[in-house]
């Protein structure tokens, strides 16, 4: 019976000593695993949050699954995505400035929420450039095409504005291009034609 007590002894001894120094090493793989699943958690609250349109509680859980260690960037581009949503672009611009959010697969996402965080805050022309840029990484995409559209359209209307309406009527009129004023009611009811053919009494 010693000599079994003895045996077992050592056993168990050898895979101490077998176990302890992989110790440290199989703590941190515990912590780095359970780091990577709290951090998931937080981003995947994050993403139901922002698709629920609840865009503060979407970034706070985009903060809070960034503040852990072994979180990827893409939080930063849904606490970027809210931020846009509630019109606070110090902070989109914030999230996507974090070296994590910088990374080559997040690239075109991040493309697309500068290109449209430059045209809510009325610069057509930057945003252009994002699409532009967007259009080299990542070819054709629809939703770079209607922030583009959007972009055009801005830049347009800007352009257009910066003169009178008579003024560009004449240039449209001269270049051939067949323009005119949209008018009021009351504008259209006081032109020479209809007070001619007395169409309203």
């Amino acid at each position: 019976l010693p000599i079994f007590q003895s045996s077992n002894s050592e056993r168990v001894q050898n895979r101490v000593s077998i176990a302890l120094p992989r110790l440290p090493e199989e703590v941190r793989i515990s912590r780095r695993r359970r780091n990577v699943e709290r951090a998931r958690t937080k981003q995947d609250a994050a993403m139901v949050a922002l698709l629920e349109g609840r865009y503060g509680k979407a970034r706070q859980f985009a903060d809070e699954a960034l503040a852990i260690p072994q979180s990827t960037g893409l939080p930063a581009l849904l606490g970027a995505r809210a931020a846009v949503d509630m019109r606070e672009f110090d902070r989109a611009e914030s999230f996507l400035t974090r070296p994590d959010a910088g990374v080559a697969s997040l690239a075109v996402p991040r493309l697309m929420l500068e290109a449209e965080i430059a045209l809510e805050q009325g610069q057509p022309g930057e945003a252009l450039a994002k699409c532009g840029e967007f259009r080299r990484k990542a070819g054709l995409h629809t939703a770079a095409v209607r922030i583009e559209l959007r972009a055009l359209t801005a830049q347009i209307e800007a352009a257009l504005q910066a003169r009178p309406c008579a003024e560009w009527e004449a240039l449209f009129n001269k270049a051939g291009i067949p323009a005119g004023s949209v008018l009021t009611v009351p504008q259209a009811l006081a032109l020479p034609q209809v007070q001619q053919r007395g169409l309203l009494k």
